[in-house]
């Protein structure tokens, strides 16, 4: 099973650099994006990340996604269970990557964990997305529309 880390970055530069350490509740190098890819079965591909999603992270989560979305199955499963900590870069990754399974009829479903939750329910954009309540059940959801489209 693959597997990803993306490192905690920063747009800071030294001369930028604030006295002290600079606090982001959920980030640091104890809470990196991590990524594991698996499949567990006919026609659908997981992606469970835990750790931090924000805009330090963004960037590499998205072009990870993008390029699954170009080469998986007709179903992908987000388990974002293991999010801690979520901004708004990290929403608007989620939304575009909506987008982008339905313009290529993917069958995108959402395993969010609470942070996850809470923001999407904060931004009111939780309905864009199909949800499960745990990866298996995203699992048996998307191979099952999978199974029942028409050929």
């Amino acid at each position: 099973m693959p597997e990803f880390d993306i490192p905690e970055q920063s747009s800071r530069g030294p001369e930028a650099a604030a006295p002290g350490p600079l606090f982001r509740p959920g980030a640091g190098p104890d809470h990196p994006l991590r990524v594991q890819v698996h499949r567990p079965g006919t026609g659908v591909l997981v992606l469970s990340a835990e750790g931090t999603l924000d805009t330090a992270t963004t960037n590499d989560f998205a072009e990870l996604v993008r390029h699954r979305l170009e080469c998986t199955a007709p179903g992908l499963v987000l388990d974002l269970s293991g999010i801690e900590f979520i901004d708004t870069d990290g929403v608007l990754t989620l939304l575009e990557t909506a987008a982008r399974a339905r313009a290529r009829g993917i069958e995108l479903v959402l395993v969010p964990g609470p942070a996850v939750t809470r923001l999407l329910e904060l931004l009111e954009v939780g309905d864009r997305f199909v949800h499960a309540e745990s990866a298996e059940h995203a699992v048996s959801s998307a191979q099952a529309t999978v199974r029942d489209r028409p050929r």
